[in-house]
């Protein structure tokens, strides 16, 4: 009978380790709603028709806006780039220089998208149709995507 009970006791540790384990993984999911826009500039919509965007010279899709605001939140930024597919507006990439910098635009995409997921040199979240990574080049550099992702892949 005891070794059966130390068995139960065992089987019952390992089940409870296990849910606990599985409550705590984190898939990566934001807790909030995924942008629908960046800065005013909705995703999905046809470059043409948004205002204030200059083509980037040689760089087939890619566009930047004259008069962009250097931050974000409270973190100066290096540059906003807008990039197109078949006419539309679908990523936003954002260059961010400083330790300090990458440190306040972490903290902003947490205080809108709530928790994310670390992977290697990425944090991120992420939706069915959307994604948002900050991707740190090195401790002074990094950038931050904001891609909405193709239907049906």
């Amino acid at each position: 009978m005891l070794p059966r009970l130390a068995a139960l006791s065992v089987l019952l540790l390992a089940a409870f380790c296990a849910v606990a384990a599985l409550a705590d993984d984190r898939t990566g999911f934001a807790d909030k709603p995924a942008p629908t826009d960046f800065r005013g500039l909705p995703f999905g919509a046809a470059i043409a028709d948004l205002p204030g965007l200059t083509p980037v010279p040689s760089q087939k899709d890619s566009y930047y806006r004259k008069d962009e605001e250097p931050t974000y939140g409270k973190a100066k930024i290096v540059s906003v780039a807008y990039y197109a597919r078949e006419g539309k507006l679908f990523a936003v990439g954002m260059a961010v220089e400083g330790e300090a910098n990458i440190f306040l635009v972490q903290d902003r995409l947490i205080q809108q998208f709530g928790q994310g997921s670390q992977r290697g040199d990425q944090y991120g979240w992420i939706w069915p149709s959307f994604s948002v990574v900050l991707k740190r080049v090195n401790k002074d550099k990094a950038a931050v995507y904001f891609t909405q992702e193709r239907a049906g892949r």
